[in-house]
């Protein structure tokens, strides 16, 4: 979903070009009426600043509410109008007084398909920071599904971050893991723990919150320990890849692009091929795919 904030929206940051950034919902696609997202704010930035404003709307307030319009527009996105809001300090912000566009994407395909159901008995999730967001809503997917004549899909997440509190929806992972016992499996792995203590405890794995807990950004070791094994390229395995380019390079090799389009619109991406970690581990390219 790209969401977009139209020009000269936010006066304090003066901005005379439209600003875009795209965030995966974690709400079920069977949602009816509202969609969720997980958003980052960040310090203001030229050509950024999205996450800090929809970070500074406030919720349950009858002067900064957003209202989302029944039915697409021209069947490509959602109207989301915002009234004027306050700011951290409880007044009213009136620089928050325009429209959000809300478009949504064409579906992802992945290996020739948009579908994830029925197709894989295995699927480990890599998550870097906030790639967890598009990853956490296939999890919902898989395990929510009805599987009756169908795949009944394991799921195995490997969320990595820097510590612990910077774990985005811990509790709902948490929550998903107790729900699904016997299918949901996940494994965090902290870049660069803020305790000496918390790094003992992890290298003696005594994580808590039915979880397990690493150290360390990746390795090939790492992927078998933690993800479904190779499946020999017999279909039964997918293992997905989200978070920022150097992460997924590190993981599955770089992810390409094909060239511009005529309107200047950005071409589509091309997996390219399989490296880094999960090569080493044994995947085949066939099994993997990078946001």
């Amino acid at each position: 979903m790209k969401i977009t904030i139209p020009a000269n929206t936010d006066v304090e940051t003066n901005r005379e070009k439209n600003v875009s950034k795209s965030y995966s919902p974690i709400s079920h696609p069977s949602a009816i009426g509202y969609f969720e997202l997980v958003v980052k704010s960040y310090p203001f930035r030229p050509g950024g600043g999205v996450g800090a404003y929809l970070c500074n709307l406030q919720v349950h307030n009858d002067r900064c509410s957003i209202d989302v319009a029944d039915e697409l527009i021209d069947d490509t996105g959602i109207d989301v109008n915002v009234v004027p809001g306050e700011s951290n300090d409880g007044t009213c912000n009136k620089n928050i007084s325009s429209s959000i566009i809300a478009e949504l994407k064409s579906p992802r395909m992945m290996h020739g398909s948009s579908s994830i159901l029925n197709r894989w008995k295995h699927v480990g999730l890599i998550a870097g920071g906030t790639g967890i967001a598009p990853l956490f809503q296939i999890a919902k997917i898989l395990l929510e599904a009805n599987t009756e004549g169908g795949v009944e899909t394991t799921v195995h997440l490997l969320d990595i971050n820097r510590q612990k509190d910077d774990i985005l929806m811990r509790d709902e992972i948490d929550t998903l893991v107790r729900e699904n016992p016997g299918r949901f499996f996940v494994t965090h792995s902290l870049t660069q723990p803020d305790h000496y203590s918390e790094s003992k405890n992890i290298e003696q794995n005594t994580g808590t919150h039915n979880n397990e807990f690493k150290l360390g950004r990746g390795s090939s070791e790492m992927a078998l320990d933690a993800l479904p094994p190779p499946g020999n390229g017999d279909g039964s395995t997918m293992v997905l890849i989200c978070g920022k380019d150097g992460f997924v390079e590190s993981w599955g090799g770089a992810v390409g692009r094909a060239p511009n389009l005529p309107d200047g619109t950005k071409g589509n991406k091309i997996q390219g091929p399989l490296l880094g970690w999960l090569a080493q581990a044994g995947y085949r390219a066939s099994e993997v795919f990078k946001y």
